[in-house]
């Protein structure tokens, strides 16, 4: 994965200095140098955050051939890699202060460079889409398997005969263990 992330960000930085220079005959140095950072902030963003989704992570473990190319026991590390090239590109792209500063003063806040890179690139939601899918159909499934699961119990071991509301709060993985919280009665 690390190569291959290397070897698009390689290529991706001859494709735009080429077709800025040559296609477009825009000679400005720094002007180039900012649309290349750029195309490299719009292409790690889709592996940053894919690379943190758990479920898809765990979907892409029971696929053979996506393994071979998505480092899923090191996704963290992978992840780790496309943050700092992130970090690096924002800090050159020459014109943009605003986005080296908020980078640079405070991790894990991903909403607002989201926000700011749909409002500010024009293409951005191009290699945005689908992460962004993704994770929302996690969040999604995630809030709709966590919804706690609630019944009712009389404790007759106790000789106590009123209904208690208890929520199970075992793990699915450990089959010999049933844990229940339970509520007393409010009245």
């Amino acid at each position: 994965m690390k190569i291959l992330y290397i070897l698009i960000s390689i290529a991706l930085i001859i494709h735009v200095a080429i077709y800025r220079v040559i296609v477009l005959e825009n000679h400005s140095v720094p002007q180039v140098i900012a649309r290349i950072n750029g195309m490299l902030v719009h292409f790690s963003y889709a592996p940053a955050i894919s690379l943190m989704l758990k479920q898809t992570m765990t979907i892409i473990r029971c696929l053979y051939y996506l393994r071979l190319f998505i480092p899923v026991d090191d996704h963290i590390d992978a992840h780790r890699l496309v943050g700092t090239m992130i970090f690096i590109s924002a800090i050159n792209l020459d014109g943009h202060s605003w986005f080296s500063l908020i980078f640079t003063t405070a991790a894990g806040i991903g909403w607002p460079i989201f926000i700011l890179l749909v409002l500010h690139a024009p293409n951005f939601w191009k290699w945005a889409i689908g992460p962004m899918v993704l994770f929302c159909f996690e969040k999604i499934y995630l809030f709709k398997r966590h919804l706690p699961k609630y019944g009712c119990t009389k404790l007759i071991s106790i000789r106590i005969q009123d209904k208690h509301p208890f929520t199970i709060c075992s793990s699915p993985q450990r089959k010999d263990i049933l844990g229940l919280t339970i509520m007393k009665k409010q009245n």
